[in-house]
């Protein structure tokens, strides 16, 4: 530990894992007390700490998980972060490194963005892929990583759902969001703005690979950093089309389960199957779900062409009403300026998407 610095209880977030369910609560507000002195003692070190953590009812794991990850970055290399402000990069042009943060089961795509920014003129020397033996397994960033992410100037983070998972790669996201450079969040079709959760949430403007614009967009960043970077507007847009084509090909094969929330955390889940809900809220829960939309127009335009598709006949109205008085779906008047829309709460919102397959 750090001289000078409080320890903390080492057994609450294992109390938290192994509470019996009726203490959860209780046990998560203990866990919120150990997060919040933490973050008091190395607020003066580590400002950003502040912006990692929720402390709201359900993210007691994940706010002390981003706690621990930006924690084990500071207490493995405390010389590097004994002032927070100064950017931890080289201005060595020979040493300039694009750092690939991914997860393992995501390489094939993180190869096919290594390899469309080598022909575009970046050397192999120049980009470094996290996905080193063994990174998965293990939760310490290892040496050769971190040696790496210092040398970076431009830092690549694939989000996906396995990415999500991976208390290695939360670690590593927790790393690229405290330094001082620049960032590109790429995602994958499962991840959107609403589940964008932890360092890298969605502040962060997503990049998707079947889009020109975006990758055209991700080449203007580039640039800024490496002026060797194709010039010819014919031979970039080539590799652009390659890399569009390979990236779908690569997504077709691709077998995405959705993450799993246990029951004893979904609230949304445990109400499902209790059965807490109507034949129309269940209808309504189940557009949001299969539309991955979390707000629709208030003339019901949407949900009644899905409801035609789906070949039900059925009015929803009474069972929004229902909704937004169990304060899972909001009214948002728009006044004279705006179309009201009806919206669901983005937690609740979040806890849909996660369901497990016995619910959904």
């Amino acid at each position: 530990m750090l001289t000078g610095h409080k320890t903390h209880p080492p057994g609450t977030l294992y109390t938290y894992n192994n509470s019996e369910p009726y203490a959860t609560d209780q046990v998560e507000d203990d866990l919120f007390d150990t997060i919040i002195e933490i973050r008091n003692v190395f607020s003066k070190e580590i400002p950003n700490i502040e912006d990692a953590v929720l402390l709201k009812s359900g993210t007691g794991l994940r706010d002390a998980n981003s706690v621990l990850g930006i924690l084990r970055l500071y207490l493995v290399n405390e010389d590097d972060y004994t002032n927070a402000e100064t950017p931890l990069v080289t201005d060595k042009k020979e040493a300039r490194k694009i750092f690939i943060s991914h997860r393992s089961t995501d390489k094939k795509l993180a190869d096919i963005i290594e390899n469309f920014l080598t022909s575009c003129g970046i050397s192999y020397s120049n980009i470094f892929c996290s996905s080193l033996p063994g990174n998965d397994i293990e939760e310490k960033i290892s040496l050769e990583v971190k040696e790496n992410l210092k040398a970076s100037v431009l830092n690549i983070a694939l989000l996906s759902a396995d990415y999500y998972q991976s208390a290695y790669c939360q670690n590593e996201s927790g790393i690229i969001w405290f330094l001082d450079t620049e960032k590109i969040v790429i995602a994958l079709p499962e991840i959107d703005d609403s589940l964008m959760e932890g360092f890298l949430n969605s502040e962060y403007k997503i990049r998707r690979l079947n889009s020109k614009s975006d990758i055209s967009a991700i080449c203007d960043i580039v640039k800024k950093f490496f002026p060797d970077f194709v010039s010819s507007n014919a031979k970039l847009n080539a590799n652009i089309d390659h890399l569009i084509e390979q990236y779908e090909g690569v997504i077709k094969t691709r077998n995405i389960e959705p993450p799993i929330i246990p029951n004893e955390t979904n609230v949304l889940e445990k109400r499902i199957l209790s059965n807490e809900f109507s034949d129309g809220e269940l209808l309504v829960l189940n557009y949001f779900y299969d539309t991955q939309t979390n707000s629709i127009s208030d003339d019901f335009k949407q949900i009644n062409d899905w409801l035609q598709k789906k070949k039900v006949t059925i009015s929803v109205k009474e069972a929004f009403d229902v909704l937004i008085d169990d304060e899972i779906i909001i009214f948002i008047d728009g006044g004279f300026t705006h179309a009201s829309i009806y919206k669901m709460e983005i937690n609740t919102y979040r806890e849909l998407r996660k369901l497990s397959q016995k619910s959904g």
